[in-house]
This record gives structure tokens, sequence and C-alpha cells, in this order.
């Protein structure tokens, strides 16, 4: 599994409430929680009052397609991820719990389980949150305004662009080359709050 663009590192860190996984992975522009078969994460100190919304972003690099079976509670999905892909997945989170758990089982039988990042958030009037990291402030944390870097990094067929909003706005997102002229203007309107992605060929 091991290449020339990551390396994989011992489980003696666990990335944000993971709670299970094999080991992580690192490539150069994402950190993957692995599992062979199952990862786990447990959310704690929810607000059992409000609803939430639960955002999986996955990416592989591995050539085949891996069926999932993601599991909130009671909840049971079933979604199937591509090959040399970033991907992500989202539900909605009821209120009545102050604890998410989330297990995410590989049903096929190649690939492995690939997750970069889990986001629990909730919509308020100014805004949308994310939790914070354990050890640093529990409370929910306003999601920024952050452009993040594209990937792969240099890319083949087609390049993945992701940002996030707070709140809602006018998004310009532009391309330039080198010597400064416009190549492709890839968003002016305004985008509602929270994570974003798109596709870049490059032309």
């Amino acid at each position: 599994m091991a290449s020339e663009d990551c390396h994989v590192e011992a489980d003696d860190y666990r990335s944000p409430y993971c709670d299970f996984r094999d080991t992580c992975i690192h490539y150069t522009s994402v950190d993957v929680d692995s599992g062979a078969d199952s990862l786990v994460y447990i959310c704690p100190d929810l607000d059992d009052g409000r609803d939430y919304a639960l955002l999986l972003e996955f990416y592989s690099e591995c050539d085949s397609a891996t069926e999932l079976e993601i599991e909130v509670g009671a909840n049971l999905d079933t979604i199937q991820i591509a090959g040399s892909s970033y991907s992500w997945y989202e539900q909605n989170v009821a209120a009545g719990t102050d604890t998410l758990e989330l297990t995410i089982r590989k049903l096929s039988r190649d690939g492995f389980v690939p997750v970069s990042r889990v986001i629990v958030r909730r919509r308020s009037d100014s805004g949308i949150f994310m939790m914070g990291s354990p050890g640093e402030d529990m409370m929910p944390l306003e999601i920024p305004f952050c452009l993040y870097q594209p990937f792969p990094n240099p890319f083949g067929n087609a390049a993945t662009i992701r940002y996030s909003l707070p709140y809602a706005t006018h998004v310009s997102l532009k391309v330039y080359d080198v010597s400064g002229r416009l190549v492709n203007n890839l968003v002016d309107r305004e985008v509602q709050a929270g994570v974003h992605q798109l596709q870049w060929t490059g032309k």
C-alpha cells in the first residue's frame, strides 16, 4: 500500500473521534484513517435537543471500487466509492442523542475503508458549525472560510477542489496560468454555507 507519495504509521495516534482503525495512511495531500474491514468513530457531547448533519469524506488511491455499509445509531445505509477518487457522504442525525456512534464496514471483497475526515455539524441562525476535536474545545466550532489544496496534486484527468463557507455568500473561484491569464472561471455565484467540492479537468 505504501508508495513514494504516501507512508503508513502505527496506530499510536488516532484522528479526532476515531475509536478503532487499523492504521493511518499519509498521502501527499491528505491523511486517511484506514481499516481493513471497518472503522469506528464516537462523537460525544452533542446537544440532544438539536439536529445535526454527519459528513464523511473518503479519499482512496486504490484502483478498485469499494462497497461500504454505514451504521449511524440504528440507521444503516450502503454506498459505493469509486477507486482512485475523493467522495463524500452526508446523513442527517435527528435530535435525541448526546453521543453519535458511527461504524463503517467494508462489504466488497477488495479495497479498504478509507476516511479522511468526519464532520458533525449543526445549523444555526448564524451559520454552520462542526464539533471541536478531543483535547480542545468540545463545543461546536464555526466552519472556517477555507480553500483546500486541490488533489491529487499533480493530477491526471481531473483535480478535486474543495472549499468551506460558514454562511451563504457570493463565491468567485478562478484559475490563472503562470502568466496571469484567466484560464477558467469555475464559480461566480451565491453559494450556501457548508463544505463544497468541484472537479476541474485543466481546461
